[in-house]
């Protein structure tokens, strides 16, 4: 390599007296955590009982974006143009009117995310009915008589249950709790 390069890649001279190694290898800090990167060292917070608080990045992150709603939200309560506040603060209209729908100045979380994640389960299979199935397969197996999908199906609709979940369906609980299918 040209001397010209080299002297792009290597960090200048901090002072007139410090060597090149000294401005390209600067001290590390002094304590127990002077690992050779850059990064603490966790394990020696656990030995030396360094504890370093921080919030989780998820926090921060829903802290910066209920602000940025509340921030969006006065504007609107005051009466300013919806396209005027969408082209300030680089929002969607949509965005805006979701929001604006959710104030609630009595609940300080209004601003907050809500999980999309589904209330109710209708398909699910019941915690009685898989119990059951596992009951009935052991009960099978241990009698002789097999343990397999249809003789439980068979057995379900002996006793009266309904509905009988599908052959799939036994055969997926009977798999979950690891038992052997036939």
């Amino acid at each position: 390599m040209r001397p010209r390069l080299l002297r792009l890649f290597l960090p200048p001279l901090a002072s007139p007296g410090m060597t090149r190694a000294q401005a390209v290898h600067p001290q590390r800090p002094e304590g127990p955590c002077h690992a050779t990167s850059s990064v603490p060292c966790q394990r020696e917070h656990m030995i030396h009982g360094h504890v370093h608080p921080q919030l989780p990045q998820a926090s921060i992150m829903s802290q910066r974006q209920a602000q940025r709603r509340q921030q969006a939200i006065d504007p609107s309560r005051a009466g300013d143009k919806v396209e005027d506040i969408c082209r300030q603060r680089a929002c969607a209209k949509s965005w805006l009117s979701k929001w604006r729908d959710r104030y609630d100045a009595r609940n300080p979380a209004w601003a907050q995310e809500r999980s999309k994640r589904p209330k109710s389960h209708p398909t699910h299979t019941s915690e009685s009915v898989e119990r059951a199935v596992v009951s009935l397969h052991l009960t099978l197996v241990h009698n002789g008589t097999g343990g397999g999908v249809t003789a439980i199906t068979h057995a379900l609709t002996q006793q009266g249950l309904a509905p009988v979940p599908s052959r799939r369906t036994i055969y997926r609980i009977l798999r979950r709790h690891d038992k052997g299918v036939k």
